[in-house]
């Protein structure tokens, strides 16, 4: 478990603090509310409390994609710690949001091949960790539904730009 935690934090130790944080999560599943605002010390994703984990769930629903890439292997390791015995809505909306390819997908293909290697890494470890047989099956999904997502990415950037003729001024042949 601590080497799939430590692959975890290797992979994802140079993303950045994004624009969007937990906090704006929480205040857009309130509506709007912004007496849902807390404080949010500038610290690194591995230093975010277990109790801020635990409690705040909406992050993988209500922000963009790089800031799900950034409190992705917060959760992934909170779970791994023991959240995935957390009565907990973070618990579920971590494994739906990685089970969910619409929701998942954006953030995948921002993802290094070390990152997506620690994300199966994760995955692989999640059935021993299931405590009834409900868990198990979902966890089981999550493996081969992570398995399947493609090892390189597909966007443009990670394609080779299209070589080009030189453009020529305007009326030189």
């Amino acid at each position: 478990m601590k080497a799939v935690m430590q692959s975890i934090r290797d992979a994802f130790a140079d993303v950045q603090r994004p624009e969007k944080t937990m906090s704006d999560a929480e205040v857009a599943d309130d509506w709007g509310d912004e007496a849902s605002r807390f404080e949010e010390h500038d610290v690194r994703w591995w230093e975010i409390p277990d109790e801020l984990i635990a409690h705040y769930s909406a992050v993988f629903c209500f922000l963009p994609p790089e800031a799900k890439l950034y409190y992705l292997p917060a959760y992934m390791s909170w779970f791994l710690r023991g959240g995935y015995q957390a009565e907990s809505n973070s618990r579920n909306h971590l494994i739906y949001f990685l089970l969910d390819p619409l929701r998942f997908g954006p953030v995948w293909e921002l993802m290094s091949p070390v990152q997506r290697r620690a994300v199966r890494r994760f995955a692989e470890t999640c059935p021993d960790l299931a405590h009834d047989e409900f868990d198990r099956k979902e966890y089981e999904q999550l493996v081969r539904t992570v398995k399947n997502l493609p090892s390189q990415a597909s966007d443009a950037s990670s394609k080779p730009a299209p070589s080009r003729s030189p453009r020529r001024a305007p009326g030189s042949h």
